[in-house]
């Protein structure tokens, strides 16, 4: 593996390549993998940014930014072993937090050895936000650059002295430029999470699936070519693949995630995005057991890890 360092207007970008792959890392803007080349295909596999701009106003919307806690939290607020938990209201439109602390956050190269490099992040109680998450944590993100695959690791440690709720996701972008009419399979089950018109949040019912969105999530028709916002549980399938001028791309994710969500701005944009999450949106909040919404707890200085991979085949 080699690696150099280059700019993105004023954002310092860190570029990782091997005889397979080259990876783009933004450490200051949440650890994020910005950008993803398959060497072989010629194929970028993730949405870059153009520019550090459009990261920053973005940043949900380029590569794989990490969600802690992931999608939506009702209100800001839940309860959590007696306490009060209170995140920012950030999408007034619906009343409630989105997409967690960690999103553009600066992170740290903590290790680069062989085919892997390890970024660090710490959220300690003089973080501004403690008030409201008042637990301490440390995380860690690996990237291996194996010869046919892309590893990605991240691990959360407790530091605190009590549990924390753990809740997290990737909000995973691909690239999928609309004239090469690409499609995706999506591992699903038979109905999806109903949710609110307005405010966007689970009810705890299950709908089932319109037609056309069937014919999206299997493949029948390019990935751009329709609307979709869903969130669904999964089932036994723990990989999605995008199918792009004769390549196959598979997206690998770890059996913790236990829910999906799948949104492409509307359609007719030039990116889709697969989200597992290790809990549903609003979990905390939601009359559901912890083993159908995810919502858990990590105790004091314990620490899980998650794992996904990305590889490309014909």
């Amino acid at each position: 593996m080699q690696e150099r360092r280059r700019q993105l207007d004023d954002l310092e970008l860190l570029e990782l390549t091997s005889d397979c792959w080259r990876a783009t890392l933004a450490p200051a803007s949440g650890g994020n993998l910005i950008g993803l080349l398959h060497r072989p295909s010629g194929l970028e596999i993730l949405r870059p940014p153009r520019n550090s701009a459009e990261l920053r106003t973005n940043p949900q919307c380029h590569g794989t930014p990490l969600l802690l806690p992931p999608n939506r939290i009702a209100d800001g607020c839940f309860r959590f072993n007696g306490r009060l938990c209170r995140l920012p209201v950030n999408e007034p439109a619906t009343g409630s937090h989105l997409h967690g602390l960690m999103l553009g956050r600066p992170w740290r190269l903590d290790a680069m050895s062989g085919d892997t490099v390890t970024l660090a992040c710490d959220f300690t109680r003089g973080e501004p936000e403690f008030a409201g998450w008042p637990y301490e944590f440390h995380l860690e993100m690996r990237y291996r650059l194996a010869p046919e695959t892309l590893e990605h690791t991240l691990t959360v440690e407790n530091r605190g002295s009590g549990a924390m709720p753990l809740g997290v996701g990737f909000h995973t972008t691909f690239l999928l430029p609309p004239e090469e009419s690409a499609t995706v399979q999506v591992p699903h089950q038979d109905s999806c999470w109903e949710v609110h018109p307005v405010r966007r949040l689970p009810t705890g019912g299950r709908r089932p699936w319109a037609p056309d969105e069937l014919d999206l999530l299997d493949g029948r028709i390019p990935a751009h070519s329709r609307a979709i916002a869903c969130h669904f549980p999964l089932g036994t399938g723990h990989a999605a693949v995008v199918l792009r001028r004769g390549w196959r791309i598979s997206y690998r994710f770890d059996l913790q995630y236990r829910h999906l969500a799948c949104w492409n701005g509307g359609g007719g944009r030039e990116f889709f995005c697969i989200e597992p999450m290790s809990w549903m949106t609003n979990a905390p909040n939601l009359q559901l057991p912890p083993a159908v919404s995810g919502f858990a707890a990590l105790n004091a200085g314990e620490s899980r890890t998650f794992v996904s991979a990305y590889s490309v085949s014909r």
